[in-house]
């Protein structure tokens, strides 16, 4: 910044006497100091409030925060979806899974297909349900997993 320019913020924050017309040399240590007290002086005044968020484990979800009266809105397209879909379902038998895995997979293909042809599909089941679902079967390979019976085999 110029000497100019602070001498200006000196006379436009009515600093005192630091300026040229106060002397030959503009005295930019203290306009300076006085220009940080005012900013440190305003922050305290006005502190900004501060928020923390802590998410542990978020799927397909937004986070809005101090926006009054603002809306969030988050789509998918379900073209792209069923095509996807799509793929799964011809790729089942090439899996190489057991039956009750396949089965498992092809429920919650069905499943995600009802949704996508939904007026108001559930995202929720769609991607942390199903998706979550075929995911974890395509990578545990079809071995058991906690929670299946293991006569199910």
């Amino acid at each position: 910044m110029s000497n100019d320019e602070l001498e200006q913020l000196a006379r436009k924050y009515q600093m005192g006497d630091y300026g040229r017309s106060f002397g030959p040399v503009v005295d930019r240590p203290a306009i300076i100091k006085q220009l940080r007290a005012r900013d440190r002086a305003l922050r305290e005044a006005n502190p900004v409030p501060s928020q923390t968020i802590t998410v542990g484990t978020m799927i397909g979800s937004a986070i809005q925060q101090g926006s009054p009266g603002a809306h969030a809105t988050a789509s998918a397209n379900t073209t792209e979806l069923k095509e996807i879909l799509e793929k799964l379902k011809a790729s089942v038998p090439e899996l190489h899974l057991s039956e009750h895995d396949a089965q498992e997979i092809k429920s919650d293909l069905a499943t995600m297909e009802i949704q996508l042809d939904s007026v108001r599909p559930k995202s929720v089941i769609i991607k942390v349900e199903s998706l979550t679902s075929v995911r974890g079967i395509l990578e545990d390979g079809g071995e058991p997993r906690r929670g299946r019976c293991p006569a199910s085999h």
